[in-house]
């Protein structure tokens, strides 16, 4: 039998539907749903959509609980969302003709490069459970039942999912149907280069520091030189010809145009996610290894087309009553997989507070150290092999995976597999299958499809990586990126006491790592004591114990710090 425009393709099995009940919402609504969609057309520009999303259609559809699937993006402030709508048009109509009813809302999201060194960091952090809180909401407030999410970077992405996890907990809890969602990384944002001619000029810097005897200052400009163009590099430079001017090699004039040249180049007028593997990408391979991403939106260059974006919002409303899709058992039953692929790849140490809220807000007791248990449970290999000097940054890998070489974080849970790592394979993902079931098509699968300058690896470099949870008396608990160090530096410190520098903020830090003198000051103003520091090479060097009792406090603090800086 034909379908009717009355009849829904699918319905949300729910007792509750305040659309059937309350008829403001079917007076204010549909306007909405239309001119999402009107704009939807028009922006796309595809003659061939059929526009059947009349208000008395878009009526019927709430009266009768179709999907009411919000579209959540990102404000258009952040480099991750200016080209949002172009996906959200794409989502909106695709929505419909699934059966849904699509609305659209955004999140502030705030970009941790921009805040740096300044008083927004103190909201940075804060920020996630705020977005955490416009999505619960929201949801609430318009009786949404899932989200297709355009996902951005800093605390945006395990802001929303730590929103939707406690909102599906708290639906639960009241006996409603569960809330699904599915997210939809920003592209990579292909990193600056800097103009031949800036280079030159910045080289030439270079060579007066070492005409002048600042020899550091050379090597640094040098070293910065390497990289790829980032906002974060943007930061290195600052430093280094900061330097430069008291050092007077160039003029604070001269260090604000050199400033302005590096920062209109920096970024691609495309936008996206930063190519360096910072808590952007991070995200991008954590929600990944919740299930939360479909394989054809995972690692993208430029915004994801019709077609890359169908089989998604199709998948989604595959997994539309389903519980063990819903956002809270996806968190619960991929926990394991998502802290593994986010060590093997040597992820951002931000991430291990955000996984801790994740769960927390899905209704789950755990803490920074059930992350700990996990990761020491199997040697978790270091599988990946990045570099922002080599060519081989996030763009790069985005470029691999578009290109079929290999699957992104399929590949890497494949690769983990491989090396024995225990991947919990039955846990469902967001394209209605379990992780055993995307991986049983082996086309693309292997890191070796990629045999120049792979990124991830089939044989490890080394069999650790990822972050080490730290203890003392100072702090409780603190995290260190071990994937970020050399085997030499982990040998050097490993089980060994230190001391700790505590600044009131990131501005005073900041100052005081570009303060070439600071272990002068630190030794004049005796900041440690000379039992704490006889106490130290105790502990961390005992055989050459016996020759502290002869040195002075100053030359006690140069064999321990000024030597072995």
């Amino acid at each position: 039998m034909r379908r009717t425009n009355t009849e829904p393709k699918v319905k949300v099995d729910n007792p509750i539907n305040p659309y059937r009940h309350n008829v403001q919402g079917k007076a204010n609504e549909p306007i909405t749903v239309a001119g999402l969609l009107d704009n939807a057309k028009s922006k796309l520009g595809d003659q061939n959509i059929q526009a059947d999303w009349t208000l008395g259609e878009i009526y019927n559809r709430l009266e009768k609980n179709a999907p009411r699937i919000a579209i959540i993006g990102g404000s258009s402030d952040h480099p991750a969302h200016i080209l949002d709508m172009q996906t959200v048009s794409k989502a909106a109509i695709k929505i419909w003709q699934e059966g849904g009813v699509p609305f659209y809302f955004s999140t502030p999201v705030l970009c941790d490069g921009t805040a740096q060194n300044n008083m927004g960091m103190s909201y940075s952090l804060q920020s996630r459970n705020a977005i955490a809180q416009v999505v619960v909401n929201q949801m609430e407030a318009h009786s949404y039942h899932g989200a297709f999410v355009i996902q951005g970077c800093d605390k945006q992405p395990l802001g929303v999912l730590s929103g939707l996890a406690l909102l599906d907990r708290t639906r639960r809890l009241r006996g409603e149907a569960p809330v699904f969602a599915s997210f939809a990384p920003s592209h990579v944002l292909q990193g600056g280069e800097i103009p031949p001619a800036l280079q030159e000029n910045l080289r030439s810097v270079a060579d007066k520091a070492v005409q002048k005897g600042y020899q550091s200052i050379a090597d640094d400009l040098h070293d910065a030189l390497d990289y790829i163009l980032q906002c974060s590099s943007n930061t290195q430079f600052q430093g280094v010809l900061l330097r430069a001017v008291e050092c007077e090699v160039i003029t604070s004039e001269e260090q604000k145009e050199f400033e302005k040249q590096l920062a209109i180049n920096t970024c691609d007028g495309a936008g996206g996610i930063c190519a360096f593997h910072g808590t952007g990408n991070s995200s991008r391979d954590i929600m990944a290894g919740f299930g939360f991403v479909h394989p054809h939106l995972e690692l993208l260059i430029e915004p994801p087309t019709t077609d890359q974006l169908n089989p998604a919002i199709e998948s989604l409303f595959s997994i539309v009553n389903r519980p063990e899709c819903s956002v809270s058992e996806l968190v619960r039953a991929n926990i394991k997989n998502a802290i593994r692929i986010h060590s093997s790849g040597g992820g951002s140490s931000n991430l291990m507070m955000h996984i801790v809220g994740a769960m927390i807000y899905a209704g789950y007791d755990f803490s920074l150290w059930d992350v700990e248990q996990i990761h020491k449970e199997y040697p978790i290999p270091d599988l990946f092999d990045y570099s922002l000097t080599e060519g081989r940054d996030i763009y790069a890998l985005a470029q691999q995976t578009c290109a079929g070489m290999i699957r992104g974080m399929e590949t890497l849970f494949y690769e983990l597999l491989e090396n024995d790592v225990p991947m919990d394979i039955e846990a469902q993902t967001v394209v209605g299958q379990t992780w055993q079931e995307r991986l049983s098509d082996t086309t693309g699968l292997s890191a070796d499809g990629v045999t120049d300058n792979p990124i991830i690896l089939s044989t490890p470099r080394r069999k650790f990586s990822g972050v080490d949870v730290l203890r003392g008396n100072f702090f409780e608990s603190a995290v260190v990126k071990i994937s970020g160090m050399s085997t030499s530096q982990l040998d050097h410190f490993d089980k060994k006491v230190s001391f700790v520098l505590y600044f009131e903020n990131e501005i005073k830090a900041n100052e005081q790592l570009l303060n070439a003198d600071l272990l002068d000051e630190l030794k004049d103003n005796k900041c440690f004591e000379q039992e704490q520091l006889c106490q130290m090479w105790a502990h961390n060097s005992p055989n050459t114990y016996w020759e502290a009792s002869s040195l002075s406090y100053n030359e006690l603090f140069d064999r321990w710090f000024k030597k072995k800086s």
